[in-house]
């Protein structure tokens, strides 16, 4: 009777984890889709986990120290978890050996000139950015998007004025979230 219990206890088990596992949920546009909630937290450790951090801005966007403490401050390092070294240079100063590096895209989308930075699904728009037919153009509206393989992590706002507080706010569950001011307003896994 003990082993009919234990195994009774042991299949549960195995179908909540396959229940949880393999149920599709619906991403920001509706779509169904398989994503594991656990997804964005491993790819932002990915992101970060790393030697060194290249934070690549516009050429026409002037970094003050502000935006230096908002773009070092988000990850939270443990004592075994070693803080890379941050390097800022602006887009046209990326070479060949930078791209193979972690590289977090700070400032206005629509600033970025070079296509290959810009291969995502938010696309840029002559004053913020669109996802699908979903148009930003607002100063206090910005954007968090990491890439799949957590090698690029974009952190856009439509204005140097917007304080928008991503680094407070968190990453969630999903790699995509759309501010405006410090609300959340569209969150997704949008790959």
């Amino acid at each position: 009777m003990k082993i009919m219990k234990t195994n009774f206890k042991l299949k549960s088990i195995v179908v909540v984890f396959v229940l949880i596992s393999f149920c599709g949920n619906r991403n920001a546009y509706g779509m169904e889709n398989y994503y594991n909630p656990l997804y964005a937290k491993l790819l932002n450790i990915v992101f970060y986990k790393t030697d060194s951090i290249v934070v690549v801005v516009p050429d026409n966007y002037i970094l003050n120290e502000e935006d230096k403490k908002d773009a070092e401050s988000y990850f939270m390092y443990e004592k075994n978890f070693k803080k890379p070294v941050y390097v800022y240079k602006t887009e046209s100063a990326i070479n060949d050996l930078d791209k193979q590096k972690h590289l977090l895209f700070y400032g206005a989308y629509f600033d970025f000139n070079k296509y290959e930075f810009c291969n995502i699904p938010i696309k840029r728009t002559p004053n913020g950015f669109q996802i699908e037919n979903l148009r930003f153009n607002k100063p206090d509206e910005a954007f968090y998007y990491v890439c799949k393989n957590g090698q690029r992590m974009y952190v856009c706002k439509n204005s140097k004025q917007n304080r928008t507080n991503f680094f407070t706010n968190g990453i969630g569950k999903y790699p995509m979230h759309v501010f405006k001011g410090n609300t959340i307003v569209l969150t997704g896994s949008y790959f």
